[in-house]
């Protein structure tokens, strides 16, 4: 099995209120051997970016800080490209606005790509608000969805903690990542990235049953409250596109 390491990536934009709490779950985590990459798409107020840069001083992490505004998408993109060398490069996401649910999540994460021969994970996750578990929303797709690869066919499934071997994420044709007027995806960059890493894996993925990941109902600006119509729209577009064939790393 291959050296595993885990790389991640923070994207963030206006998140002043919560930043540090995500960034304070990441800095707690038992497993200490992790490379960081935080994304501040030009946020609206400078005190993000002095968090940012503290934790970034204080535990060798890099971080990006836009000129102008480029969205997740895209911000992901070039914090991967910032970080990741091997193919064999584990990559975590991590919104700037959520945490991570626990001290153990790169433990489990690094303990799932010691142990199987996977290419990618998605898990379940809590609600901010509710606390309560959304498990309903992750699920481990039937043989015939896996072996006829009707991903964006069905019911999104590939909810938080997303992780994916920098190996696939590579060969994802930037054309994918695309609008309609030439620029990135402004929302659901997950279905933009995970789609395709997802058809590529094969049947080299897993369903995470642990709760990893917890999901800010309270941030306004989110694109499920403030972008609903627009991710609608990105929806659709993004499962018109044609299905990955399966590759190996």
């Amino acid at each position: 099995m291959p050296q595993i390491n885990l790389k991640i990536v923070v994207p963030s934009y206006n998140c002043e209120k919560w930043i540090s709490k995500c960034l304070s779950s990441i800095e707690t985590q038992t497993f200490k051997d992790f490379d960081v990459c935080i994304i501040d798409d030009k946020s609206d107020v400078d005190k993000q970016r002095e968090i940012i840069q503290k934790f970034c001083e204080k535990n060798n992490w890099k971080y990006i800080f836009n000129a102008e505004r480029k969205f997740a998408l895209f911000n992901i993109r070039l914090g991967i490209e910032h970080i990741c060398h091997d193919d064999n490069d584990v990559i975590i996401l991590v919104d700037g606005d959520d945490w991570l649910y626990d001290n153990d999540v790169f433990d489990k994460i690094n303990k799932l790509y010691s142990e199987k021969d996977i290419y990618m994970s998605y898990g379940q996750y809590i609600r901010s608000e509710t606390k309560s578990t959304s498990k309903y929303f992750a699920f481990k797709p039937s043989d015939e969805i896996v072996e006829k690869k009707l991903y964006r066919r069905v019911p999104w499934m590939f909810t938080h903690l997303k992780t994916f071997k920098y190996g696939l994420f590579k060969k994802i044709r930037e054309k994918h990542f695309i609008d309609i007027g030439g620029k990135y995806f402004r929302t659901t960059y997950d279905l933009a990235i995970m789609f395709p890493i997802v058809e590529m894996a094969g049947k080299k993925f897993e369903c995470v049953n642990d709760i990893l990941y917890v999901y800010n109902e309270d941030n306004p600006i989110s694109d499920y409250k403030a972008h609903r119509a627009e991710q609608a729209r990105v929806d659709g577009l993004i499962r018109s596109f044609p299905v990955y064939p399966t590759m190996t790393i």
